[in-house]
């Protein structure tokens, strides 16, 4: 017979399903992974969107835990077919390392999904890929990048995964000079391109340095800015994951704003790309960031957007996941 305190938790989700989260202190992790049982077992789908989309990430991993503590299942591989709510049953590393495999494996390879994610990394969350990824799948990322990816797309991508960024806050006027003065050499004096001083700079230097650099290249040559000389120099998916450094250094929760409203305006909606961007940085800080961005460059709110462009229980979680 189920307790009046289960009974509670349930009716608390129904009465969340306009978007707004339950207290913290309402959480218990036991009564959720119930809930979630039986609603597996009447195929019920709603509710466990409810439960989780309201749920904090670490009260959503405990979830999980105890789940296969309880009930000898994992819950990720209870819910297969069902990407978004995977999503949210598993770390934020795991995800991201279970989404890089998929790029690579199989038929061809998602050279976006690779840039989206390494590209916008911290050091500590590419180490913490890096050792997910291991652990998942038996195999080295580095390996499996060096497999499916060539050229300058791949000595890119391989900078990236030594995850040697100076992520300090200072800036170096002199540096930021002379780093100018390089990448300069490197392209526009060169019969070519020296692609390996492009990657030292955009993949080492912390992002408040890149910013100064890129007014010192924009100074210098009003009429040929640092992505001017990307286009330039490079070619293909190695230029646009320079690009995406670019942007992030620029301006990270912007990048991810006209990311959001492409996929969403596309013929081809990409509902796995909004997956990818909120789910991570769900109930946090960056996703108010991304909301206050979107408002200001598209003069509309990312919710009036996702209602307009997604429909049902795909809907109703993300707009959850952007209270």
């Amino acid at each position: 017979m189920c307790s009046y305190k289960y009974v509670f938790v349930f009716l608390a989700y129904f009465i969340c399903a306009d978007g707004l989260s339950p207290q913290p202190a309402d959480f218990n992790a036991s009564a959720d992974c119930e809930l979630i049982k039986d609603a597996l077992y009447d195929g019920d789908l709603s509710t466990i969107v409810n439960i989780l989309t309201n749920r904090l990430y670490d009260q959503r991993l405990e979830i999980a835990h105890l789940y296969k503590t309880k009930y000898g299942k994992i819950l990720k591989e209870e819910l297969v077919g069902h990407d978004l709510i995977i999503a949210l049953v598993v770390s934020t590393p795991v995800f991201y390392a279970t989404e890089l495999h998929n790029a690579m494996m199989g038929t061809g390879t998602d050279e976006d999904v690779l840039i989206q994610i390494l590209c916008t990394l911290n050091n500590k969350q590419i180490l913490s890929v890096i050792d997910a990824y291991e652990s998942e799948f038996h195999n080295k990322l580095i390996d499996d990048i060096k497999g499916d990816t060539s050229g300058d797309f791949e000595d890119l991508l391989v900078e990236i995964l030594h995850a040697d960024r100076d992520e300090r806050e200072v800036t170096d006027l002199n540096q930021a000079q002379t780093d100018y003065i390089r990448l300069y050499d490197a392209g526009v004096t060169l019969v070519g391109t020296d692609e390996k001083v492009f990657y030292d700079i955009l993949c080492t230097r912390n992002y408040n340095q890149l910013r100064l650099i890129f007014q010192e290249y924009k100074f210098r040559l009003p009429r040929h800015d640092i992505e001017y000389a990307i286009e330039e120099e490079f070619s293909g998916y190695a230029k646009e994951g320079l690009l995406t450094i670019v942007a992030v250094a620029k301006n990270l929760s912007g990048y991810f704003a006209e990311k959001i409203h492409h996929c969403m305006h596309a013929n081809d909606k990409k509902h796995e790309q909004l997956i990818r961007i909120i789910v991570p940085r769900s109930k946090t800080d960056v996703i108010v960031s991304i909301k206050q961005e979107y408002s200001k460059m598209y003069n509309k709110s990312l919710e009036f957007d996702v209602t307009e462009h997604t429909k049902g229980l795909f809907r109703k979680a993300i707009l959850n996941l952007l209270n």
